[in-house]
């Protein structure tokens, strides 16, 4: 399960929170598709205030969504606040959400300055305060693409193709691939083993399988399992394979 935070922005629904129409909404959105809202904040259009809300995001949190504060008046600073703190930012999602944008309010499109990136391993979005708005950004972009997002920041699919295609008789593997490459989070070690399993053929067995393969790493998506083992010399990959 995917952890999600989030933070609402804006001064009116800071000093009084039953004003909060973005919360419900994201929950119900979020839950629906098997997500978790782990944490929710409400900062005021505040640089200061809004980065102690990111400073005080939960561990666990993988997604973090920042609603309001993204239009062209002087309290509007969500950007300001985050922009200088991400690692890398994705220019394409603004243009795209704008583009999207056009089709439900036409030209004001253009007043938003949504953007996303990352921080800290994280996504973060950035986006405004709008119920509508912030519906489309997740059904249309975020959702959809989020899982490869994430993937990519764990550095799961940053490999050198050059693998060689295995097949095996046990209904339990969906796709095996022998992959030389460096995984961003274990960059001593090049050869590995990746092996994707669904999730509903599992039931229950993933620690027992945890045990038997001893994987470097596991991934768990809603659908699938990914096990990263190690390919040492003298492995033996028919040997492996008995254990699954």
């Amino acid at each position: 399960m995917i952890n999600f935070s989030l933070i609402v922005v804006g001064d009116s629904v800071w000093l009084d929170p039953s004003l909060d129409r973005i919360t419900p909404l994201v929950k119900e959105i979020l839950k629906e598709r098997g997500y978790k809202l782990l944490h929710v904040t409400i900062s005021p259009n505040s640089i200061h205030e809004l980065r102690k809300c990111l400073y005080n995001i939960p561990e666990e949190t993988e997604v973090i969504l920042v609603c309001g504060g993204t239009g062209l008046s002087y309290r509007d600073i969500s950007i300001e606040a985050v922009k200088p703190l991400m690692d890398k930012e994705l220019k394409g999602f603004g243009e795209l959400f704008r583009s999207l944008s056009i089709e439900n309010v036409g030209l004001r499109a253009i007043l938003s300055r949504s953007t996303a990136g990352s921080m800290g391993g994280r996504v973060i979005f950035v986006l405004p305060g709008s119920p509508n708005a912030i519906r489309l950004a997740l059904e249309k972009i975020i959702l959809p693409q989020l899982e490869h997002m994430l993937d990519m920041l764990r550095g799961v699919t940053h490999w050198r193709m050059d693998y060689i295609r295995t097949s095996t008789d046990t209904p339990l593997v969906d796709n095996l691939f022998i992959l030389r490459y460096t995984l961003g989070r274990l960059k001593n070690v090049e050869n590995f083993m990746l092996i994707r399993v669904k999730k509903n053929l599992l039931e229950g067995q993933l620690e027992d399988l945890r045990k038997s393969i001893k994987p470097l790493l596991t991934i768990e998506s809603p659908n699938y399992v990914l096990l990263v083992l190690e390919l040492k010399e003298g492995t033996r990959v028919d040997e492996i394979l008995s254990m699954l």
